[in-house]
């Protein structure tokens, strides 16, 4: 058995032939943005043998509205130190928020990584006045890295926020890593 999957949602059609290089099986996601219930129309079309003992199951399953974390466009959700959060850049337009507390006088990585195919991600992250942002972690590298030093006499709120300079999907999905670096200062340079 070989599927081919034609899935229609108002005007709009999706197909899929092959999941994956020697996987003939098929898979299609979609989002309905019009706002409104609708009619969703699967067509599957076999492109290998047929019979009687030649099947395959059809599996329709609801994926949500983005990653675990959504919505958080506007409100950050909390990050715990140096736990990677896996996130998704989905609906399009999507924006991640992440925020932790800063500790006075400790440094902190802040990073993306496990970048999907077609993900470009672009870090802001904010500490009351201070602001910095970095889009490749280094030419040819998509992800985004920056080191940041709480110098305030006082713990400080840090909100960080994900861009994606890429493609949008349901499996454009990246991981967020906050590392505390501890009281190591930066050098005369920095």
């Amino acid at each position: 058995v070989d599927t081919h999957l034609r899935v229609q949602l108002g005007s709009a059609v999706y197909t899929n032939d092959d999941r994956a290089h020697q996987d003939l099986s098929s898979l299609v996601r979609i989002q309905n943005l019009t706002g409104a219930d609708a009619p969703v129309f699967v067509t599957v079309t076999n492109k290998g043998l047929f019979g009687p003992d030649m099947t395959y199951s059809l599996q329709v399953s609801d994926a949500g509205h983005g990653d675990p974390y959504e919505p958080d466009d506007t409100q950050p959700v909390a990050i715990a130190l140096g736990y990677p959060q896996a996130r998704t850049f989905y609906p399009a337009g999507d924006v991640d928020r992440v925020t932790f507390v800063a500790k006075r006088g400790q440094r902190y990585r802040i990073y993306t990584q496990n970048l999907a195919p077609g993900v470009d991600t672009r870090i802001v992250v904010e500490m009351g006045s201070i602001q910095q942002s970095n889009d490749d972690r280094q030419p040819g590298d998509l992800s985004s890295y920056l080191e940041l030093q709480n110098t305030f006499d006082f713990d400080a709120e840090v909100i960080v926020s994900i861009y994606n300079k890429g493609s949008y999907g349901q499996d454009k999905s990246y991981t967020i890593q906050v590392d505390d670096l501890g009281a190591e200062g930066a050098d005369s340079y920095e």
